[in-house]
């Protein structure tokens, strides 16, 4: 269960911080919401692969 508390704040704080930083990038380039998509995706996506390589380690 630890585990998947862990997991789960690592990846709300990582997809936060993504969408933080397009949100910025956006302000700064005049490109909204480009910007924000591509990091979200970019984090979410980052955020799948980690999980599903710990997961393939663990079995």
């Amino acid at each position: 269960m630890k585990w998947a508390i862990q997991w789960l704040a690592v990846f709300t704080l990582t997809t936060l911080f993504a969408a933080g930083i397009g949100y910025l990038l956006d302000q700064w380039l005049n490109t909204a919401p480009l910007a924000i998509l591509l990091c979200l995706a970019y984090a979410i996506g980052g955020g799948f692969y980690r999980l599903w390589k710990e997961m393939s380690k663990n079995e």
